[in-house]
């Protein structure tokens, strides 16, 4: 704290302190008074002259505004209403006053927040950490820190910007087909390895589905029906799929709602190897090449 305009009054008297110091004071001098029992030192036995039980100082407190320093929104770019922002800026204010207010102005064109932020750790007089996190719709946003303690404000306003791009879900998948050969009544073929890949080539994890049809001839009329059966009857057939190279496997059918989902919360980037099996029909009337099609697809993870 500093003081401004100090008012002493203007009369002299030399007074001592007991115990005897040895140390004179003036009223000239006041701010030196310690509260305490004071006497006149002249005299051979002290004898209480002056008590000090307070002192009185006229003046103006003197404030030292706060600062702003370390602004930062993490990360830089992301994904509309999925990546999660922290706008990050450290206050300090040398008289240790904590910020009366404090807030992060967020806009992009035609739209704005300005928002509380809330203190993480630090201290207020050497530098706290506030931070305010949030989701972003798509665009590219300005942002600025502002901040006061009461009586003096502060800002800062970086140069720096925030990308928010649209969700894009999109799979790749490799091969892009298979040759399943001639079969056997009740035949089951299988391929192996891991044979398909699907990678989510999007920007947000993706749950993976799949669905297949049923098989037609070269016009697309309807030849073998598919079920989910191991034991498939007249003119039908089934299919399956495994994710653990063959361990485990599991029916999926013609239906897009519900949709099979194979495996969730694939990241982007991230991929899975998929095997697929058939199983003939037990019998059937149709001998001839037969066509179907296996969708994988993708679903945004909640």
């Amino acid at each position: 704290m500093n003081i401004d305009n100090t008012n002493y009054q203007t009369f002299v008297i030399y007074i001592t302190k007991n115990p005897f110091t040895n140390e004179n004071w003036s009223a000239d001098d006041i701010t030196n008074l310690e509260v305490g029992l004071y006497f006149d030192p002249i005299m051979g036995v002290p004898s209480p002259k002056i008590r000090c039980t307070s002192l009185y100082i006229e003046g103006a407190i003197r404030n030292t505004p706060p600062t702003l320093s370390n602004p930062s929104a993490t990360p830089s770019s992301g994904v509309a209403d999925y990546t999660v922002f922290y706008f990050n800026i450290t206050y300090s204010d040398p008289d240790g006053d904590p910020p009366a207010e404090i807030k992060v102005n967020i806009s992009k064109s035609g739209w704005y927040i300005n928002v509380t932020m809330t203190y993480i750790s630090g201290d207020n007089t050497t530098g706290a950490l506030y931070s305010y996190s949030t989701t972003l719709s798509t665009g590219v946003y300005d942002y600025l820190f502002y901040a006061n303690d009461g009586e003096a404000s502060a800002i800062n306003d970086p140069t720096d910007q925030v990308t928010v791009e649209e969700v894009a879900v999109s799979i790749d998948v490799t091969p892009g087909s298979y040759d399943w050969g001639f079969l056997e009544p009740n035949e089951e073929i299988y391929t192996s390895g891991g044979y398909f890949t699907v990678t989510n080539t999007g920007n947000v994890p993706i749950d993976v589905t799949i669905r297949g049809t049923n098989a037609t001839d070269e016009y697309g009329n309807v030849k073998w029906t598919l079920i989910e059966s191991s034991a498939p009857g007249f003119n039908e057939y089934a299919m399956q799929y495994s994710i653990d190279l063959g361990d485990t496997w599991e029916f999926f059918n013609w239906s897009a709602s519900p949709v099979k989902i194979i495996y969730t919360h694939l990241p982007p980037g991230g991929s899975i190897d998929v095997d697929l099996k058939i199983i003939a029909p037990s019998s059937t009337d149709y001998y001839q090449q037969v066509y179907f099609d296996i969708y994988f697809g993708a679903v945004q993870s909640s």
